[in-house]
């Protein structure tokens, strides 16, 4: 939320108009862009007018022709990271309006081969994999093959595969070898996705024996959609693999096992993954399992309900609602008693259509009123603490101090101190966690920063409750709002889910629009798997929908403060 109130909407139309009034002499688009790059500049260090920023950009990618990309391409690498963002969106308008065959041309000579910035580079790479075509896939290619930055590798690789044309693999084979395990493994990924030609699955077959785990869960990325059989073959070393990242992407593949051979492997595979020492690698093989959408999965999804603890316990109880349509509650006894007398003849109907993360989800029946168990756990504001390993984190920013719901005492914080109070006090025994804050103050250049109140995710105690409630105590509400690394930066700790308060929709950081952030924060999290439990306080349709939405995307809850 914006925490200067003299900051308006309207804020956005000055770059709109601008457009509407040009001045004499040079010829009209020329004189368009020049004001658009004079709003860039104007506001490029105040914190409080960045709206008129990404409205210019929205403006030059509606008028189209690489005068406008270049100037779009200039803020790029700004401090203020979401501009980079709205750039690339402009770039992607560029793309498909007038002078789109320009623009790209334009791009691909040379802001996409520049070695002067790495940012420019991997922004244009994006832009690129979503509007530049087939066209677009053998310039890639080429910066693929030259490029050094990690990131910007990793970047072209993801380009690559969502143009997918398959001539840009030969080209893009020989950075399968790079060094740094992420870039590799983005290109493996590429590679899988956009051929099965066979040096493609030999390189993929190769590159399970990498050392870095990312490179190795990449291999598997690769095989799954190059060589399903090849993968399946070597089930036995990838389920010994030490590290989790190729377990995990080992589970994932079980949403591409469905058909022929294959399927039968991946029932198989289900009941093995189940058993992983890893809470993050069963994780993925209960989302992922539902692909099967076999009800032979449903007594092995019971068994599991009476072998794992805290959030784990949802996790399979949303699976087995979602495989069944039935609502039977947390008690596995219960669920094995619905099997025994429904399971013969249950018929799973319809495999619904995967949403846009490809997982599987229907309404499930109302709560039966044995399920009971979250009654009678710790609650933030209604929603039961479910977790044994948790970290909270708080949107403090300005609107934090605005009065709370009608007919409630005090600001918005005040209410969040009391129930963190509460909760803190109440969290079970066994229970570890920690309180964080992320800050993204009005300054420049941009320093945000996250704190934490415990220093160390701490055994839940009185004395533990009592210092983080006092440290929350001193916490001045401030800055704006900004999520999507505090979320990344919280989910690196040793936690399998966040609880994130919060009033509104991010206005800072990384990613400052909701759908953004979603999509990449996934993207971020695969290989940690931590769910996202939302409360919101705010009151806005917009605040609701996007907080319901991260929960939704993260597998974990949401709760509206005020219902």
């Amino acid at each position: 939320m914006n925490p200067r109130s003299h900051v308006r909407a309207a804020a956005v139309l000055v770059a709109l108009a601008a457009v509407a009034a040009p001045a004499s002499g040079a010829p009209r688009e020329e004189r368009d862009v020049a004001s658009l790059r004079a709003t860039l500049e104007k506001h490029a260090k105040d914190p409080y007018e960045q709206r008129p920023r990404t409205g210019a950009l929205r403006a030059l990618g509606r008028l189209g022709g690489p005068a406008a990309a270049e100037v779009v391409c200039g803020v790029l690498g700004d401090p203020f990271v979401h501009v980079r963002d709205h750039a690339v969106s402009a770039l992607i308008d560029l793309l498909e309006g007038p002078e789109a065959d320009a623009t790209r041309a334009w791009l691909m000579a040379g802001p996409l081969v520049d070695r002067t910035s790495a940012d420019v580079r991997r922004g244009v790479a994006t832009a690129l994999g979503v509007r530049g075509g087939p066209t677009a896939a053998a310039a890639l290619a080429a910066a693929a093959a030259k490029a050094g930055d990690p990131p910007v590798l990793g970047a072209l690789a993801r380009a690559l595969e969502r143009v997918g044309d398959p001539a840009a693999a030969t080209t893009l084979l020989p950075a399968a070898a790079a060094r740094d395990g992420a870039a590799a493994g983005a290109v493996l990924r590429a590679l899988g996705g956009l051929s099965k030609d066979a040096a493609v699955v030999a390189a993929l077959e190769a590159g399970l024996a990498r050392k870095e785990p990312l490179a190795r869960a990449g291999a598997v990325d690769g095989l799954v959609a190059a060589a399903p059989a090849a993968l399946v073959a070597r089930v036995d070393a990838l389920l010994a693999d030490k590290a989790v990242e190729p377990r995990i992407a080992l589970a994932d593949a079980l949403s591409r096992l469905t058909d022929g051979e294959a399927r039968a492997a991946a029932l198989a595979l289900f009941s093995r993954l189940a058993e992983d020492p890893s809470w993050r690698v069963r994780a993925a093989c209960y989302e992922a399992g539902l692909a099967l959408w076999d009800k032979a999965l449903v007594p092995l999804l019971v068994e599991r309900l009476r072998r794992e603890h805290g959030r784990m316990v949802g996790d399979v109880v949303r699976a087995l609602e979602t495989l069944t349509g039935e609502a039977v509650g947390r008690d596995p006894d219960l669920w094995a008693s619905w099997w025994s007398t429904r399971g013969p003849g249950l018929s799973l109907g319809a495999r619904p259509a995967p949403d846009r993360f490809g997982r599987f989800r229907r309404a499930a029946r109302p709560p039966s009123a044995a399920d009971a168990e979250d009654r009678r756990t710790a609650a933030f504001y209604r929603l039961p603490v479910q977790s044994t390993q948790l970290a909270f984190l708080f949107d403090y920013s300005g609107s934090m101090r605005d009065a709370g719901r009608a007919g409630a005492k005090g600001s918005k914080a005040d209410a969040a101190r009391a129930e963190f109070a509460q909760v803190a006090a109440a969290l079970g025994k066994g229970t570890v966690y920690d309180l964080f804050v992320y800050r993204y103050l009005g300054e420049y250049p941009p320093a945000p920063r996250l704190t934490r109140a415990l220093g160390a995710l701490t055994a839940a105690n009185a004395a533990a409750a009592r210092k983080a409630s006092e440290w929350l105590g001193k916490e001045v509400p401030r800055g704006f709002g900004a999520f999507y690394d505090g979320l990344v930066a919280v989910a690196a700790e040793e936690v399998d889910t966040i609880v994130l308060l919060s009033d509104g929709v991010p206005s800072m950081g990384t990613y400052d629009r909701g759908f953004r952030l979603i999509d990449e924060f996934v993207r971020a999290n695969r290989f940690r798997r931590v769910a996202v439990d939302t409360v919101l306080v705010g009151t806005k349709g917009a605040d609701r929908e996007f907080m319901a939405d991260l929960a939704d995307a993260t597998g974990g809850r949401f709760m509206d403060a005020g219902n």
